[in-house]
């Protein structure tokens, strides 16, 4: 907290005296943030060389294409890709996320923007467009500390008509539940709002 005290000229630091959830957070956040593209990005990832630029090319394809996720070592669902780096020490981690640009832009020379279609994307690093925030709103604040919260925001923007993709060129390290593993059991947070989002949606 310190260091973020002292970059104040560079960013807004948002204090809260008591842990309010992943939802409520990152709500504080898209509420000051400017811009046409809002991302979110937990603290537990770490981004090599070039990865946000590869996100945001893949909203040129298509105006209906409302949030955009990376690939990474540490995720459910289609996002994970086995890797090829140290994960413990990330040596390799640049020259890894280069390769995957070198091997979209073989297939796809054009433009080297690769995507695949998506009815989920995980929160961990989700570049939304502002348009999506201004017509659905905000992440539902009934999952509390998080989990599930993204697969809401997804199926609510997919109602609305937007599309997801993940963006194949472009690569986020995460650990993975650091933060839940000191304050909760995270696999019955995980069944809790699951139980949340099945009252919400019926299915």
């Amino acid at each position: 907290m310190e260091y973020l005290r002292s970059q104040t000229e560079r960013i807004q630091l948002i204090e809260n005296p008591e842990n309010r959830g992943f939802p409520a957070a990152n709500n504080q956040g898209i509420r000051i943030a400017g811009g046409d593209r809002v991302l979110l990005l937990n603290n537990d990832t770490i981004a090599p060389r070039g990865w946000l630029g590869r996100m945001l090319r893949v909203f040129e394809l298509d105006p209906r294409i409302g949030l955009v996720g990376p690939q990474s070592n540490h995720v459910s669902g289609p996002q994970m890709i086995p890797v090829r780096y140290d994960t413990r020490t990330l040596s390799g981690l640049d020259e890894f996320s280069q390769e995957l640009e070198d091997a979209a832009e073989q297939r796809e020379p054009t433009h080297t923007i690769v995507v695949e279609s998506t009815s989920r994307l995980v929160g961990f690093c989700l570049l939304i467009r502002r348009q999506v925030i201004d017509e659905i709103g905000l992440l539902d604040e009934r999952f509390g500390l998080g989990n599930w919260e993204d697969d809401d925001y997804c199926r609510r923007a997919i109602q609305a008509g937007w599309h997801c993709r993940i963006a194949r060129n472009a690569f986020v390290h995460h650990y993975g539940s650091r933060c839940y593993s000191q304050i909760c059991d995270l696999q019955a947070l995980i069944d809790e709002n699951r139980g949340k989002y099945l009252e919400k949606w019926g299915s």
